[in-house]
């Protein structure tokens, strides 16, 4: 079996695929955040912006991070070129286990989504999230990620990419992996923060690039009848960026492809990525 290289506490060490699998957020026990992030040329992109956030996280359960942000830089980098890619998905976890601050980085391979993906669009599942949020989870990675990963699995369970989930009250949250943006009569609308949705890296780019361009960007509790009478939907997130949205559940969104301004954000955020590489 061919393993793979990790930073695990500091330490460079090979691991199977089964034993980096048990590292995953929702698998690990303990308190503490992570950050996926993307690499393109050796490059990762929105370093800082991950690394602040991931400060903020560790802000809110009250732990404290293990190193210096530019180890933490050391540490991702050295695990990319470990495993010789180029292109790959990063994840950097910080928790605390039996009272023992840890760090682990991973890198895994990722290849491109092919364009005909985003031609397509995606579908997706709507569930009513598993548990209820406290107010020092949300907007934080957690790695209590277990409710995330059950409601993506029932989605592929059901032929779908990705669950749209819906908070206790009934209103649109986010994707189970992702954050949920739609578009009526040329307004940019995307689930307000109180609605438990995580405020994501790219959600908060999109939201600015929209707003360069002119676009109304309003942040709202919605039911999911506002998402169905939408003209255009996509989801974002930082290794996919911006993918269409197309149907949910039973219901088509608007053409049931790309629409006109969810195809000018994503030229417009395909080229701010080639900038934002570090």
């Amino acid at each position: 079996m061919s393993k793979k290289k990790m930073i695990l506490d500091g330490t460079l060490i090979a691991s199977p695929q089964k034993t980096l699998e048990s590292f995953s957020p929702g698998k690990l026990r303990g308190r503490g955040v992570f950050e996926t992030m993307l690499a393109q040329e050796g490059k990762i992109y929105a370093l800082d912006e991950h690394l602040q956030r991931l400060d903020r996280g560790l802000k809110v359960l009250n732990l404290t991070r293990p190193c210096a942000v530019k180890k933490l830089k050391e540490y991702l980098r050295a695990t990319l070129s470990a495993n010789r890619l180029k292109t790959a998905r990063l994840r950097l976890t910080v928790w605390r286990d039996q009272g023992r601050d840890r760090i682990c980085t991973i890198a895994l391979p990722h290849r491109p989504i092919p364009e005909f993906r985003y031609r397509r669009g995606m579908k997706a599942g709507l569930a009513v999230f598993e548990r209820k949020l406290f107010p020092k989870e949300k907007r934080i990675k957690s790695i209590e990620y277990l409710p995330y990963l059950r409601a993506y699995q029932k989605a592929v369970r059901r032929g779908y990419e990705e669950m749209v989930l819906l908070n206790r009250d009934g209103f649109l949250m986010e994707g189970s992996r992702s954050n949920l943006f739609f578009i009526s009569y040329g307004i940019l609308y995307t689930p307000a923060l109180a609605c438990g949705c995580l405020k994501g890296i790219t959600r908060q780019t999109v939201i600015g690039l929209a707003r360069r361009m002119g676009l109304k960007v309003l942040s709202v509790k919605a039911k999911p009848q506002k998402l169905w009478e939408a003209q255009e939907a996509f989801l974002t997130n930082s290794v996919m960026g911006i993918m269409p949205l197309v149907n949910v559940g039973e219901h088509p969104i608007g053409k049931r492809k790309a629409g006109p301004l969810t195809r000018k954000l994503f030229r417009a955020y395909g080229q701010l990525i080639r900038q934002k590489l570090e």
